[in-house]
């Protein structure tokens, strides 16, 4: 993530998105404890699911795209070598 300014928005843009769904479901739980009990410690346990799966796939999505690009550019690069 570090090596990679894509990567690095790509989870800052998935943490965006599961906060907005946070906020859109009104949620609500705790920060202080891990983040499987936090689905405990909320108002909706599905809800908070969801926004939690959001951020998850978003993130993965983004960072397997640009993965995925860079690998074929590198393997663009070494050809035309």
């Amino acid at each position: 993530m570090r090596k990679s300014k894509f990567v690095y928005a790509g989870a800052i843009v998935a943490s965006g998105l599961a906060g907005a769904v946070i906020g859109v479901l009104n949620l609500k739980s705790t920060a202080f404890a891990p983040s499987y009990m936090a689905l405990l410690f909320s108002n909706n346990a599905w809800g908070f699911l969801a926004a939690m799966s959001t951020g998850f796939v978003v993130a993965f999505a983004i960072a397997a795209a640009v993965n995925l690009v860079g690998k074929r550019v590198f393997e663009v690069r070494e050809r035309s070598k």
